[in-house]
């Protein structure tokens, strides 16, 4: 099976590492691909480049947030929840119908919640 993934976070990263080793085709994407590979640092969730982690999986294609949207015959949408409606826009899809499936990154929420309702900023990072 073809599948998009928005995303090339360690959440779009570890779905495209998954599903390719079980012989999906996948193909990953970006706002800017060749800004994504550009990057010589990680994140604080995935301290290896992006091109760093493309190299271990070469199988998996990079592209626009478009080019993956039409490559995949499922398109997985892994960004962060401000980027998600942003990102399907930017792939061209219009959201409709049914919603048949959401991964919310519980621990980015639950940290939102703790400090919004917090006391104060000590309480909160206690």
């Amino acid at each position: 099976m073809q599948i998009g993934i928005l995303g090339t976070g360690v959440v779009g990263q570890t779905h495209a590492t998954a599903l390719s080793g079980k012989g999906h085709s996948v193909m990953i994407g970006t706002r800017d691909p060749a800004g994504t590979l550009a990057r010589d640092k990680g994140s604080a969730m995935s301290p290896l480049p992006f091109k760093e982690w493309q190299k271990a999986n070469s199988k998996v294609k990079l592209g626009t947030f478009a080019e993956a949207a039409k490559f995949g015959e499922v398109l997985l949408n892994a960004t962060s929840a401000g980027g998600a409606l942003p990102a399907l826009k930017a792939a061209g899809v219009e959201p409709r119908g049914e919603l048949y499936a959401a991964m919310l990154d519980t621990k980015q929420s639950w940290d939102e919640l703790v400090l919004r309702h917090a006391p104060d900023e000590e309480t909160a990072y206690r």
